[in-house]
């Protein structure tokens, strides 16, 4: 084999791929923060968001502790030393999806540049927090609008939210896919891809882009983009930290019957679930 490419199944688009063909078994088919993180890694390999890191950076990534899943004052300190840019010129070439994402980012955090963490302790304020959730909304509207992201448009491979046949055949081909890019093996045909980013992006929908930074490194390649450095230092599980915490803190009290969301923290697609 001489690319990757040559297995990749079909050019669905990255958050589609993540909801449908997950290796993770028993996940749900909603949308969810996670569709957002993917989608906001394709916005920073097609430089719709750039990414300046501080010197200081390493060391605190160095200085975490792997045994402790979540340690907030070290993420914090990830989230400070990772500033964004919004890249907004011609945004009217872009989709709908990708237009309501860096509105929101700019938005949210009143200027076209800041760091994560300065968007982290904004989301504690509660109309910051329910104004993210209304743009998630937004955003996952236009992302089923934009793919026909319903069990009616994908029959073919959905019965009542089980895989057909087609469908089986089809989660047999990213599973494939999926093992080849996790696999050391892959390097063989990753040194002469180029690019990696998309690579990176397709691990983040099976949530091994991890194993794809190791490959990458392993092979001696020199690669150097905004968003490999972006997941190395963790950078999507930063922004999941920032999204979880803005749907959480976006709900409501109501006499009663507890709390609700404003906005959808997942969006439900009938027959997905």
């Amino acid at each position: 084999m001489n690319s990757i490419d040559e297995i990749i199944p079909n050019d669905e688009d990255y958050p589609i791929i993540n909801l449908l063909f997950q290796n993770k078994l028993l996940k749900s088919r909603e949308i969810n923060t996670n569709t957002l993180i993917i989608t906001c890694l394709d916005l920073i390999s097609r430089e719709r968001i750039n990414i300046r890191t501080n010197d200081e950076i390493e060391t605190i990534k160095n200085s975490k502790n792997p045994i402790l899943k979540t340690n907030i004052n070290k993420e914090l300190e990830l989230m400070e030393n990772i500033e964004f840019t919004i890249n907004s010129k011609q945004m009217k070439k872009l989709n709908q999806r990708d237009q309501t994402v860096l509105k929101m980012f700019k938005d949210i955090n009143k200027d076209y540049q800041f760091d994560l963490k300065s968007m982290y302790e904004r989301m504690s304020k509660k109309e910051i927090a329910i104004k993210f959730a209304k743009y998630f909304d937004d955003y996952s509207k236009s992302l089923k609008r934009e793919t026909k992201y319903d069990e009616s448009n994908y029959k073919d491979i959905l019965t009542n939210g089980n895989f057909t046949m087609k469908g089986n055949g089809l989660k047999k081909e990213w599973k494939e896919f999926h093992n080849h890019l996790k696999s050391d093996e892959s390097l063989y045909s990753l040194e002469n891809s180029g690019d990696f980013d998309k690579y990176l992006v397709y691990g983040r929908c099976f949530d091994i882009e991890r194993d794809i930074l190791k490959n990458i490194n392993y092979c001696e390649l020199d690669y150097e983009s905004p968003l490999f450095d972006f997941l190395r230092y963790d950078g999507a599980d930063l922004l999941k930290i920032i999204f979880e915490k803005g749907i959480s803190n976006s709900k409501v009290e109501r006499k009663g019957d507890g709390s609700v969301p404003m906005g959808n923290s997942k969006y439900f697609v009938p027959g997905f679930g």
